[in-house]
Formats: structure tokens, sequence, C-alpha cells
């Protein structure tokens, strides 16, 4: 029966079979957003107009790409306006965000944001308000669960049918892919999709004759493509540019001068919509929030780029921002490409080794020589880049899936899922026990992924897990705290947030200063953090009584976290 299915799927090529397994993964990938449904959360009511309520997302990232979302599809802002900025500028407001001109905006790339907010604004034209939440939590699982399909048509061209199909299989249970799949306010796989759009595109382009209107308007569209690809995060541009280049030059025999020429033009458009997006967001075409915003509010600006990154300048930020070290990239190595890739690491490791026995067996197709050399030169660039960078998201310094890292490489996942795809359907060809073999591989395969995306630290389940809790802690919190409350806190903004404003620091005097200010104002502050040190504490009473200020008694806990109100003393 399996090797009728599998004939079945083999024969339909992208027909019914592809299609089923796209509505398949995605309902896989849905996983934090199902049972309970998200349309299951009580509602909001803001200026007397009912609205979904505010989901709650694990990472600052990904909870701010949702906030400036839904500021855009249900309100029509980019920004978010502060009603303390005033008492305090450039001080009350979550991670990963910054204040310009009086309005809170995305430090992050906000590409994501307007495409997504964009869409989700049409699409709430023609549904109730009550499905803003159920559309926005499926655009990333959809994509994620389409973009192996993009990748069987575009495997397709260059292998067989069955190199194209268990390529596209392992991407859909690719771990890292499954996971950010399943993360759907992450930009990667957006970043990716357009990538295969991009490639596809170029590669149809080049091997179907048309009228040169027809053909100008499609090299207009992969232009478009490929800066749409650059406009989500434009610090990929080095290795996607170089790609993209390398394959316009495998084509090279199937375009000429002229098509260039719509080419730039799609390019353009594109940039001409990330300058327009800056100037939305930061008020100036070069506008960035990762530079810190001059005395008067506005945001700093990419040509002055250096000021944010350790004297850098703009080169460097697009090539090695962090530097080169070997130390660190071998660590980030270990961590996330052995041992946090399970079987995964092993199988690309056998297939390398199969390729090396066809290729001193002069039987090897030179096209998967080339993609693996893409896969060595796109591998030691990103560790390079990214692996220079030592740092950890959770609290307890551990590698994990959850982990930044796992999405930063997340492009070495799809290219190597396509070399383990060809050492796979190789090895099949060599009777019964060899295909059985490779059925057995992707059922391990996929109960590895299964074990790496459901780990206990940070995998979905654990995250499902977490997110009800903090659901919890903010209904008690608005329960219990005055409406307009300020909290200080280095870990709760992300759910408590924008139902209370928030202080993500307080180790500097100025950030004392501002508490002390908001107090004498009557603003209700309130402390929420895990016990302090020592340290900590000798720290946080000289603030204090400094500031003439005190803090009461515990009055809630959860999950280490206490909260304690700060008052007068």
């Amino acid at each position: 029966m399996a090797r009728k299915f599998y004939q079945y799927i083999l024969k339909r090529g992208s027909g019914a079979g592809l299609v089923f397994l796209v509505a398949i993964f995605f309902w896989i990938y849905l996983f934090l957003y199902r049972n309970p449904s998200v349309t299951q959360l009580p509602q909001v009511e803001q200026n007397g107009e009912k609205l979904p309520a505010y989901l709650v997302l694990n990472q600052p990232d990904e909870a701010v790409n949702y906030w400036f979302i839904r500021a855009l599809a249900l309100g029509s802002r980019t920004g978010i306006p502060l009603e303390l900025q005033s008492i305090v500028p450039q001080k009350i407001h979550p991670r990963s965000t910054t204040i310009v001109d009086d309005m809170l905006v995305p430090i992050g790339f906000p590409g994501i944001i307007l495409l997504y907010g964009s869409l989700l604004s049409v699409l709430m034209r023609a549904v109730p308000w009550y499905w803003f939440n159920v559309l926005a939590v499926s655009i990333t699982p959809l994509l994620g669960a389409l973009a192996p399909l993009l990748l069987y048509v575009l495997t397709r061209r260059f292998f067989d049918r069955s190199v194209a199909l268990v390529s596209a299989v392992l991407l859909w249970i690719q771990p890292a892919w499954w996971y950010y799949s399943s993360r759907p306010f992450q930009h990667h796989i957006l970043l990716l999709f357009l990538l295969l759009c991009t490639l596809n595109a170029c590669a149809y382009v080049c091997t179907r004759s048309f009228a040169r209107g027809p053909r100008a308007v499609w090299w207009l569209v992969t232009g478009l493509l490929w800066g749409l690809t650059l406009y989500i995060r434009p610090v990929e541009v080095v290795w996607v540019s170089t790609l993209m280049c390398a394959f316009l030059y495998a084509y090279r025999a199937r375009w000429d001068k002229k098509d260039l020429v719509p080419l730039a033009a799609g390019l353009c458009v594109a940039g001409a919509i990330f300058l327009a997006t800056n100037s939305l967001y930061y008020g100036t075409p070069f506008g960035t929030g990762y530079v810190q915003p001059n005395a008067a509010g506005q945001a700093g600006t990419v040509l002055a780029s250096s000021a944010g990154l350790g004297g850098r300048g703009i080169l460097s930020v697009i090539t090695l921002p962090f530097g080169f070290h070997p130390a660190n990239i071998w660590y980030n190595f270990k961590a996330y490409a052995y041992h946090l890739s399970g079987l995964w690491f092993w199988f690309f490791f056998a297939s390398i080794g199969y390729l090396i026995y066809e290729w001193r067996a002069k039987i090897i197709n030179r096209r998967i020589v080339w993609c693996a050399c893409a896969l060595g030169a796109l591998g030691a660039y990103l560790f390079a880049y990214y692996g220079s960078w030592m740092f950890f998201d959770n609290i307890i310094h551990t590698p994990s899936i959850g982990s930044s890292y796992m999405r930063y490489f997340l492009p070495i996942a799809l290219l190597s899922v396509v070399v383990i795809a060809y050492a796979l359907v190789r090895v099949g060809r060599n009777g019964f026990v060899f295909r059985a073999g490779v059925a057995l591989a992707v059922v391990l395969l996929s109960l590895s992924s299964y074990t790496i995306v459901f780990a206990p630290l940070e995998g979905l389940a654990s995250i499902k897990h977490t997110v009800e809790g903090y659901y919890f802690v903010r209904e008690t919190l608005r329960e219990q705290l005055p409406v307009n409350a300020v909290v200080v806190t280095r870990y709760a903004d992300k759910y408590l947030f924008p139902h209370f404003q928030t202080l993500v620091s307080w180790s500097a005097e100025d950030d004392w200063q501002a508490i002390e200010k908001l107090r004498a104002r009557g603003v209700s502050v309130f402390w929420y953090e895990v016990p302090m040190k020592e340290t900590e504490k000798n720290q946080v009473a000289q603030f204090l009584s400094a500031n003439h200020l005190r803090m009461s008694p515990v009055l809630f806990v959860w999950d280490g976290l206490e909260l304690r109100e700060i008052v007068k003393q």
C-alpha cells in the first residue's frame, strides 16, 4: 500500500498528492494556535469598538511584529502612540522597539509588518473582525507548507522527479523549517519563500519562449521578487544576491543584455518600496531602528549605522558586523549544526560521503556538485557572519531549537535537503532492500525532527504551555493593576504590552529618575522581576533611597517573578 501511495504521488507530481501534503503540513504547522483556538480568546474594546484579543507571543521580536501588523491592519497606523512620552521621553517602551517622533516603532526590519499588515488589511474588509487573529497566525504556516512545493518545481528542473519529491518531503519535516513555520511572526520563512519564488520565476523566463513584451514583464516580476526578498531582510544581501547572480550565470545562454533592463527596473521598484517603508516608520528613507534616535527624537540613519554598531561602517554591517571569531564559530557549529540537528547531521554527512563515492566513480550528476558547492559556500558564510556572534536567547544560556541561530541558519537547511534527497534516491535505485532502507531513513528523520521540534527546552509544546501561563498572568494583572500602570520588567513586556506600559531596564540612574518622575505625576509603577541577588538588592536600595522611593511587600508571584509596587517614602 505504501508503495502504491508513493507511486501515486510520484506520477501526479505537483498535482493532488502534493496539494494533499500541503494541506496536511499546514495543519501541522498551526499547532500553537489550535486546541484551544485563538477565536476562543476574550475580545477587547478600544474606543467603544470591539476588537480581537491581543495574542501573546513567546519572543519579543515576534510580539513586536504582531503588534505592528495589527496596528496597520486594524487601525491603518504604522506607529503606536505612547501616553507617557511627554513625561519620560525615550524610556517607556518594550524590547525590540524604539521611539521616533513620539511614536513607538519597531527596531527590526519592518518589511514583514508592511506586507502582512497590508494583506490582512485587505482581507479584513471581507471577513468579520474576529477572524483577524486566525488569518494573522495562518500566513506563515501556509507559506511554510507551500514553499516545499516551490522547491519541488525548482529541483525538478535540474534532477528527476524522485529527487524533487523527496526534497519537498524532507523540507516539510526538516526540524528548523517545521519549527519556524509554526512561529507565525518570524520573517525567515517569508524570506525563503520569496527567494524560491524568485529562482522559479527566473528559471521560468529563461526556459520559455516569449514575445518581447511578456518576456519583459516576467523579468520585471523576477527583479521585483528578488528585491522583495532583500526588502524582508536587507542584511542577507550578500548571499542572496550571490546566489541569484550564480543562477543567472547558469542560464547565461538563455538571456541577453536587454533582459537586464526590466530586471533592474523590478529591483528599483522594490528599492522604492524599501525607502518608502523606512519613511513611514522612521521619518526618513534611510532611517533605521538599530541606531539610537537623536536628541530631538528623530530616527538614526543607515548612513550613520556605525554609531549603533561599535564604530563599524556600513560595509562591515553587510559583510561581518560581529567580526571574525573562529572559537565562536566552532562553538555554534557544534551546538546548532551537530548537537541540535540530531540524525539530520549524520544523514547529511553520509550524503556527502556518497557524493564523494559517485565523484570518484565518475557517475555523479554535475548539478548536485554545484548544489553541494553552493551549500558549502553558503554555510561557510553564514557561520562566519552569525557564528562569530556569541549570545543566548534564554536565561539559562543553553542552545535550543528556539534560539535565533536556528533561523539564521535556515537557508543552509533548505539547500541541505536537496543533497540528502539526491543521495537517498540514488541509493534507493539499487533494489528493493535499498528502497526499504530509504523509506526507513525518512521515518527516522521524521522521528528525529519530532523530538527536536517538541524538545523540552523551547519546543512547541513547551512554548504552548508557557504562553498559556502568560495569558493567565496578563489577565490576572489586568484585574489587579490600574489601567495606566507602568511595569518595570526585563522579561514580561512581551505579554504585558500594550495593556501596560513597560520599562525594561533599571540598571542606570536615569531609569530611576524616570520612575521618580512617573510617581511624582501620580502614575502607578510596579516592579515585576525575579528575586534579586545581594549585589542587585544593594544597587536597587541605593536607587530607591536616592529618589525617595520604596517597594511594597510582594503582591503576586508567578514562575519566579515577584510583583511589588514602587511607592513614595
